[in-house]
C-alpha cells in the first residue's frame, strides 16, 4: 500500500515552531479507499547528531487530532525551535501489510541577541515623539522584519504603528489610562525570513496635558 504524509500548513523549509503544524495522508492505492487504522507518531533528534531519533511520547497532549485520525494538527507552540522533527504515520487494513510514510522538517529559531530601547521613557500624548530602536538582532534566515505595536488597554485593540525591514521608528502615541499607570503595553517583534519572532515588550507612560510625570517607572 503506497501511502504519504502531505503537509497543508506551515509547510515552509523551516517550520515555524510558533504555529501549528497540519499533516494529511496521501495515498495512491486503489484500495486506500477501504477501512484503514492510522496511528501518527513523532521523534526528534538534534541537528548535531541527527542519527540518534528519540519518541516523543507525549504528541497526543501536542495535537488537536486523535492520533487515530488520518489528519495531524499541532497545538501553536508545541514544537521546539532548532530541532530536527520526524512524523511518522502508520496505516494498516485488517489482515493487511501495513503502510508507512515519513515527514521529516527543522524548526526555526527565532532571532536572538538583540534589544529595543525606547526614549524618552514617559510623555505627553500627541506631544511628545517617542523614539524606538533595535539593534544587535541575529539570525541566519534573513531578512529581518520589525514590527512596532502597542495595544489600547480599554479594548485590547492591536495597532501596528510600523511593520517593515526599518529597526527604529518614531511615533506619538495615545494617553494611557490613569488605572494603568498611564502605561502603554507597547511592544516589538522581530521576525526573521520564515516568521519566527521575538517579542520585546518596551512599557512607555503617555499622559495628558495635566499629567505629572512620575521619575522613575
Amino acid at each position: 500500500m503506497s501511502i504519504f504524509s502531505s503537509c497543508k500548513d506551515n509547510c515552509d523549509a523551516k517550520l515555524n515552531p510558533s504555529r501549528r503544524i497540519a499533516l494529511e495522508k496521501l495515498c495512491k492505492d486503489s484500495l486506500c479507499g477501504r477501512s484503514l487504522t492510522y496511528r501518527w507518531s513523532l521523534f526528534k533528534t538534534s541537528l548535531v547528531n541527527q542519527s540518534h531519533w528519540v519518541p516523543d511520547q507525549t504528541l497526543q497532549d501536542k495535537t488537536r487530532t486523535r492520533l487515530t485520525s488520518p489528519r495531524l494538527v499541532t497545538r501553536p507552540g508545541v514544537l521546539e525551535p532548532n530541532v530536527r522533527y520526524k512524523f511518522v504515520l502508520t496505516a494498516q487494513r485488517r489482515g493487511g501489510h501495513p503502510g508507512r510514510s515519513e515527514y521529516q522538517v527543522t524548526t526555526n529559531s527565532p532571532p536572538a541577541g538583540g534589544k529595543c530601547d525606547v526614549k524618552p521613557l514617559s510623555g505627553i500624548t500627541l506631544n511628545t515623539t517617542f523614539s524606538f530602536t533595535c539593534s544587535g538582532w541575529e539570525d541566519p534566515d534573513r531578512p529581518l522584519q520589525f514590527e512596532f505595536i502597542y495595544f489600547t488597554t480599554e479594548d485590547g485593540v492591536l495597532n501596528v504603528v510600523y511593520k517593515g525591514i526599518k529597526s527604529s521608528v518614531e511615533t506619538k502615541l495615545p494617553a494611557g489610562t490613569k488605572a494603568n499607570n498611564f502605561t502603554i503595553d507597547f511592544r516589538v517583534r522581530v521576525d526573521d525570513l520564515f516568521g519566527a519572532y521575538t517579542e520585546v515588550k518596551i512599557p512607555v507612560q503617555v499622559g495628558r496635558i495635566n499629567f505629572v510625570k512620575i521619575a522613575t517607572l
